[in-house]
């Protein structure tokens, strides 16, 4: 190869990563938008963010130089930024982590994204990044793949559901009249409601707000996601609760067979150190 054919490839391969620096930077912007701005209320931008990353983890699979060279890049950056990271981190998780390092994003949602997006990439669903926002949304958000893929661990639905089969055996705590909920009752007799309230100098709670899970009028609007977060919450709580309970009964009962050993070595009379002696001449 001469030096021109060198010197070429060479420019290519730095114009790449140039170009793949300002795109990834770009999203990084684009999701500080998002945050300051949207953040929780818009899963549809989050959706798109989603993407925008999948698309430059697209452009580097079938580009092995672009690979090389931004998987690198990433790594500087992020030890830079001193996030935390894998042994052998993937593209994905890379991308990801460089995008929402400044935010305030913890890192069980970071984590989350790349189950996600890794998920995207192994679906048969997902053939471009414009596809990505589709595979999210079609399975309910991205703590719903998340759950899906995580071992032992229920999707939000159903925490929310066996929150609503455990809240109706709890005693109740106290009973409150809105009217509010009075002039619905026909159509939301036994659902659930989120009652926002304040709590007084006098230690009682003051009912500002209701959130309905449904309702039967077009002024209002309803806050499914606030109910069966509070519903998931029950079951959460309780699940965690099970747990405490087992713990210490495991730790009782080895308590207690601890105390039986104790209790079965035998004694060498009271403490007293026997030394048996064998007189001269006893035979």
């Amino acid at each position: 190869m001469t030096d021109t054919n060198t010197n070429t490839t060479t420019d290519v391969a730095e114009e790449q990563l140039a170009n793949f620096k300002d795109r990834v930077n770009t999203i990084a912007q684009e999701r500080e938008t998002w945050q300051q701005t949207l953040f929780t209320d818009s899963n549809e931008e989050l959706y798109r963010l989603l993407g925008k990353i999948y698309e430059q983890y697209e452009h580097t699979r079938n580009n092995d130089s672009l690979a090389e060279n931004s998987l690198d890049w990433l790594m500087a950056e992020c030890e830079r930024k001193q996030l935390k990271l894998t042994k052998k981190p993937t593209h994905l998780q890379l991308l990801v982590k460089y995008v929402f390092a400044d935010g305030s994003v913890d890192s069980r949602r970071i984590s989350s994204y790349v189950r996600v997006l890794t998920a995207a990439a192994l679906s048969y669903e997902v053939q471009t990044a414009s596809q990505v926002a589709e595979f999210v949304r079609s399975r309910a958000g991205v703590e719903e793949v998340r759950a899906a893929l995580a071992k032992n661990t229920l999707a939000p639905r159903e925490r929310a559901e066996r929150g609503r089969e455990l809240a109706v055996q709890y005693p109740t705590l106290a009973s409150v009249e809105v009217d509010d909920v009075k002039q619905h009752l026909t159509s939301m007799q036994d659902d659930y409601v989120v009652l926002l309230g304040r709590v007084n100098t006098q230690g009682t709670v003051e009912v500002k707000h209701v959130c309905f899970n449904s309702i039967d009028s077009k002024k209002v609007l309803t806050c499914a996601t606030a109910i069966k977060a509070a519903l998931s919450y029950v079951y959460s709580n309780h699940q965690k609760q099970q747990k405490a309970v087992q713990a210490k009964l495991a730790s009782e009962k080895q308590s207690e067979s601890v105390s039986e050993d104790i209790a079965n070595t035998p004694a060498a009379n009271d403490g007293e150190v026997v030394i048996d002696v064998e007189l001269e001449g006893s035979n």
